[in-house]
């Protein structure tokens, strides 16, 4: 962007320069005239005298048509720099609004694979629990222990169920 004002600012300069120095002006028969103020140029010739008025309107009037082009061209490059930076900065949210969306879906996938991984746990312990249960095989201390685990496993598909619904 830089480079392009450099260029922007050279282009303006010279431009300026040159509207008080000569112009050259491609009449439609073809011939070249070096327009410096009110004199007219040939092939570094002075040739104001022999031209006729009508020659000299003419010239002139195609040296004003081609200036003004220049400055609606310059117009034209500015309004199209303006459009490309708001398009630019319009993209670049775009792009921000994508990733932060992207990342609330690695967030909730992230959660739902927790709330699963916690429920699965627990739907293991509570099973295993019940075999040994039905075997027999559980003293006073083993039954207290299991039922702190499946305390904390509840506990932690609670908090998982919590993230994945703040999601």
């Amino acid at each position: 962007m830089k480079h392009s004002n450099l260029l922007f600012i050279i282009f303006l300069v010279f431009i300026v320069a040159s509207c008080g120095s000569t112009e050259k002006v491609i009449t439609d028969a073809g011939a070249v005239y070096e327009v410096r103020g009110n004199h007219f140029y040939s092939n570094g010739e002075e040739v104001t005298e022999t031209l006729t008025d009508d020659e000299k309107d003419t010239i002139m009037s195609q040296l004003d048509e081609r200036l003004d082009a220049e400055k609606e061209a310059l117009k034209q490059k500015k309004a199209l720099e303006e459009v490309v930076k708001e398009a630019e900065k319009t993209k670049e949210e775009a792009i921000e609004k994508q990733e932060a969306i992207e990342r609330a879906l690695e967030r909730k996938e992230k959660a739902r694979q927790t709330f699963f991984k916690a429920k699965e746990k627990l739907q293991s312990a509570k099973e295993a629990y019940e075999r040994a249960y039905k075997k027999g095989k559980l003293s006073p201390n083993d039954e207290e222990e299991w039922a702190k685990k499946i305390e904390s496993l509840e506990e932690d598909l609670e908090s998982a169920q919590r993230e994945l619904n703040k999601q």
